[in-house]
């Protein structure tokens, strides 16, 4: 109870209160009002004869009653003026302690939010550390108080803060890592608000490295963010990838950066997951994590993979990718710009989104924490396969064309036979022993000129004349798909060089 001129609110309520009741005057008043006929005519005649006689009771009374109006307005008068006083003073202190863009209650109240908060002065504030071990007892009871140390001395860089990368970052600091690294050179839009992790309508129009910075001081305010507003390019991916990352997320949305970035990490020893997109997707049970050389079931994937195994990165790259067929949505090529790799260009279901962020997250994890017991399925690559394939090739061509130098090694024969013609003969489909010969026997050998057969289709194709009309000898049918092929993987290398 607060205090007016040192006494309590409610003594001068009834200190006031007494005044009038036990009044000589009011006395009289409450007996008339009490006790006498209340017929109106009567009872005013009656009032009219009382205060003629006790007039100067009346003057005294009244007098009494203007005073403690004028009191209580006072008094009502110094609170409001207290509160303002508080209100005010309070501002100030918030003002003083980097509060930035603060949202007052109209009663002058912080409202319960971290949203604005300084990211400087939350850096320097010691967290206890029973908390932290409560906000994470579960991932300590899944991997342990030794598997969750180590998640929680990583340091992580995200690349891309979009419909996956935003995703795997707020599952990443929920799960435990404490350093974080976040690229993404463009803002939040209202489209952004259907697949991000944490943008809301505030958000519009400011970073999305930025806006994820905002929420995670809300969400674990002991994890350091390091939030970049670029875009990556070769040019300052030392400064981007600087600090000895233990692990690095791709989510970038365009075919050439996300190849020069895992290219960049690989060359470096340097942990590096990718993603494909998700767009055109439906179905969540159709999510899987493999190695990149396993990726043949996702056809803008392939784009990917097919470059880097150019630059001899063939293998241990983890993916997270859909094996479902991309649907057919009106006003959207799925080949559009395939070789691109515009993930922006096909519409997303947020939940699905959120679900190759997630996956990526989990997997980083694990991997951070040694988690053994989770393990990739096993890649399909077959070194003795190449080698077979290699070594028959520059026999033949030794032997049928008098060639001493095959022009294709092992790493030519693994992508011509995954990435032109799927390991499967031009002619049969699947077969057990595959070959490579010479499609156009007059022509050298080549990237454009070499065709999967199964052993006795090749010694056949050999044998015929340097000037064999292929269509005649195959069929149309056979001729028109092998020229597709080869021309599509021409425009293909071509647009390497664009």
């Amino acid at each position: 109870m607060t205090e007016i001129f040192g006494l309590p609110d409610f003594a001068f309520f009834f200190n006031s209160l007494g005044l009038f009741i036990f009044s000589p005057f009011f006395g009289h008043l409450f007996f008339l009002i009490g006790f006498l006929d209340f017929d109106m005519p009567s009872y005013a005649e009656q009032t009219v004869a009382f205060l003629e006689r006790h007039q100067h009771a009346a003057k005294l009374t009244l007098t009494a009653v203007a005073a403690s109006a004028l009191t209580a307005a006072a008094i009502l008068s110094v609170q409001a003026s207290r509160r303002k006083l508080r209100t005010r003073s309070l501002k100030e202190e918030l003002h003083a302690a980097h509060l930035q863009q603060t949202k007052l209650t109209p009663l002058g109240t912080v409202e319960p939010s971290l949203a604005n908060v300084d990211s400087n002065t939350l850096k320097d504030v010691q967290y206890d550390e029973s908390l932290i071990e409560e906000q994470l007892a579960r991932n300590i009871a899944f991997l342990g108080e030794d598997g969750v140390n180590k998640v929680r001395q990583s340091f992580v860089v995200v690349m891309g803060a979009g419909s996956i990368g935003s995703w795997a970052a707020l599952m990443l600091i929920r799960s435990g890592v404490q350093n974080i690294r976040i690229v993404d050179p463009e803002q939040v839009t209202l489209g952004t608000l259907t697949r991000h992790a944490t943008a809301t309508l505030e958000d519009v129009g400011t970073s999305k490295a930025m806006t994820l910075k905002k929420h995670f001081n809300q969400i674990a305010p002991f994890v350091k963010v390091d939030s970049r507003t670029e875009a990556f390019t070769l040019a300052n991916a030392e400064e981007l990838l600087s600090g000895n990352p233990d692990f690095v997320v791709d989510a970038l949305d365009d075919a050439r950066f996300k190849v020069q970035l895992i290219k960049y990490c690989r060359d470096r020893q340097i942990n590096v997951m990718t993603t494909s997109s998700p767009g055109a997707k439906a179905d969540p049970t159709r999510i899987q994590i493999c190695d990149i050389s396993d990726t043949f079931d996702d056809p803008l994937m392939t784009s990917i993979r097919r470059r880097l195994r150019k630059l001899g990165v063939d293998r241990e790259v983890a993916v997270v990718h859909s094996i479902e067929q991309a649907y057919h949505i009106h006003g959207h090529s799925q080949g559009k710009r395939m070789e691109d790799f515009p993930m922006r260009n096909l519409p997303t279901l947020g939940p699905i989104a959120s679900m190759f962020g997630m996956a990526i997250a989990t997997y980083v994890i694990l991997q951070l924490a040694n988690f053994t017991a989770y393990k990739l399925p096993p890649m399909k690559i077959r070194e003795g396969t190449y080698v077979r394939i290699q070594n028959e090739l520059a026999t033949r061509e030794n032997k049928v064309y008098g060639n001493r130098s095959c022009e294709l090694d092992v790493r030519d024969v693994e992508y011509i036979l995954h990435e032109m013609w799927h390991e499967k003969s031009v002619l049969s489909g699947p077969q057990d022993r595959l070959a490579f010969v010479r499609w156009d026997r007059s022509k050298p050998l080549s990237y454009f000129n070499t065709v999967c057969m199964n052993r006795d289709e090749a010694r056949a194709h050999d044998a015929l004349p340097a000037d064999a009309d292929l269509r005649q000898t195959y069929g149309h049918a056979v001729v028109d798909f092998i020229e597709r092929q080869i021309e599509n993987e021409k425009r293909f290398q071509q647009s390497w060089h664009e």
